[in-house]
């Protein structure tokens, strides 16, 4: 039980961070600032690699 709650909890957690590098592309997007979206994108990357190796 304890475990499910604290998958859920990272699910959660996860969920809201995409939600927020969303937001912040699609402002960035709009400003055209190519800079600071592929700097976003490649900061996503490396977490993303991070995370695999976690797991």
């Amino acid at each position: 039980m304890h475990d499910l709650k604290k998958q859920q909890r990272e699910k959660n957690k996860y969920f809201f961070k995409n939600i927020d590098d969303s937001r912040a592309s699609s402002e960035m997007a709009l400003k055209k600032d190519r800079a600071a979206l592929q700097s976003l994108c490649s900061g996503q990357q490396k977490n993303e690699r991070r995370n695999e190796k976690r797991n």
